[in-house]
């Protein structure tokens, strides 16, 4: 669901575009999402509702950090499990 325009020599950078399918396609997924953390929380006390959804947000901007800078999810996680303050041994 997206469009790439090939660049017209090798090296030269190609660009891609979300499609207009594309977009629908994660209007839908996003409004499931929200859809399936409400149905899966029901019952759940407000404040830790708020709870997961800020450490939700939290996890999505690590991951754009890491993603950003090239990082390697493998090799953080591996640095990350032999910290002692982890809890992961």
């Amino acid at each position: 669901m997206a469009q790439v325009n090939s660049p017209a020599r090798v090296g030269t950078p190609a660009g891609v575009s979300i499609t207009a399918a594309g977009e629908e396609l994660l209007r839908w997924a996003h409004a499931w999402q929200d859809e399936a953390v409400r149905a899966l929380t029901a019952g759940w006390p407000a404040e830790d509702v708020d709870t997961l959804l800020t450490l939700m947000d939290r996890l999505v901007d690590a991951q754009t950090r890491l993603a950003a800078g090239g990082g390697n999810l493998r090799q953080n996680s591996s640095r990350r499990s032999s910290d002692p303050g982890s809890g992961r041994s």
